[in-house]
């Protein structure tokens, strides 16, 4: 888990030193190891950043090759090994072992249809000095969030809402439509915020800014049509298949993994599957002192079916 955070003027009024920085600062709970800054007159980028892959050189904000190109990225590509042997065939030259670069050289060769060919989750800002476009985008299902706001001549961004309001000069006026969702179903619909100039990036979109306007574009949508061509059987070997390939590919780190392990079908099958590629997983377990809310007992068989390093933590009231 990463955060990042950024401003574009779209007044072409220079960004006022001291605003990027307690941005960011809001965002350090999501990434302790590393910060990064890029800074032009008229856009800022920051990145807070947890070290999972490419732990020496994976430093951000990351460029390309003639740094025209600056990009601050949370999230993790799955197909990036296959993604970068791809670009160096087509002459990109790497600085570093990340999956984050890989971006970098996709949006060169596709600009924004480079969000087509990235398997994973993700929220990243793109700044494109050639071309003076700012581009942001979201994965497809929504795993990364990413809010942004307009605001006094300026579009910001974060990975979180707190790192927007943190921006000294943003004002934080209630929505009163969001409001009424919130006392109505309990949460606020997306794209709205309880914030009256802040919204969510919806999940498989991407916006653009250039020279002051701003484009969305949903680039990517569930499909549920039916297939009746294949057979209950046929779709229950795709679907362990599809999930398998899924776990494995969710377990490439550079540090050691674990999975959040509940009595439930979802967790207990994740545990399943990547016990198949690590032989030493690590799981966790949450437990409560009243055994009607506790799933102990259930997690605990599930670790000893797959032989885990088991882990738990009672939770208790104070």
């Amino acid at each position: 888990m990463c955060g990042i955070a950024g401003i574009c003027a779209l007044n072409q009024k220079p960004i006022d030193d001291g605003q990027m920085e307690p941005m960011a600062a809001a965002l350090r709970h999501r990434g302790p190891d590393e910060e990064g800054f890029f800074k032009t007159n008229f856009v800022q980028l920051a990145i807070e950043r947890l070290k999972v892959i490419d732990l020496v050189t994976g430093q951000q904000p990351v460029f390309n090759e003639t740094r025209t190109i600056a990009l601050v990225f949370n999230g993790e590509i799955y197909n990036y090994k296959e993604l970068r042997q791809q670009m160096e065939a087509r002459g990109h030259t790497f600085a570093s072992q990340s999956d984050t670069e890989t971006i970098v050289h996709l949006y060169e060769e596709y600009q924004e249809d480079c969000v087509h060919h990235l398997n994973g989750m993700f929220a990243f800002a793109l700044w494109d000095a050639k071309n003076e476009k700012l581009f942001i985008a979201r994965d497809p299902s929504g795993i990364k969030p990413l809010f942004y706001a307009v605001h006094k001549g300026q579009l910001l961004f974060a990975s979180e809402m707190k790192g927007i309001l943190a921006h000294p000069h943003f004002s934080r006026n209630v929505r009163p439509e969001a409001l009424a969702h919130y006392l109505s179903y309990y949460y606020v619909t997306s794209p709205m915020t309880m914030y009256q100039d802040i919204q969510r990036l919806p999940a498989g979109t991407w916006l653009t800014c250039t020279k002051g306007n701003i484009r969305l574009k949903q680039y990517w949508d569930m499909d549920f049509a039916p297939d009746p061509a294949r057979s209950l059987g046929e779709w229950k070997e795709r679907f362990v298949s599809t999930f398998d390939q899924s776990i494995k590919r969710h377990l490439q780190s550079d540090v050691p993994l674990g999975v959040f392990l509940s009595g439930g079908l979802d967790s207990a099958s994740i545990v399943a599957l990547a016990s198949r590629h690590i032989p030493s997983l690590n799981t966790f377990t949450i437990g409560y002192a009243e055994r009607s809310y506790s799933e102990l007992n259930e997690a605990r068989a599930v670790a000893r079916r797959y032989g885990t390093e088991h882990h738990e933590i009672l939770l208790q009231p104070q």
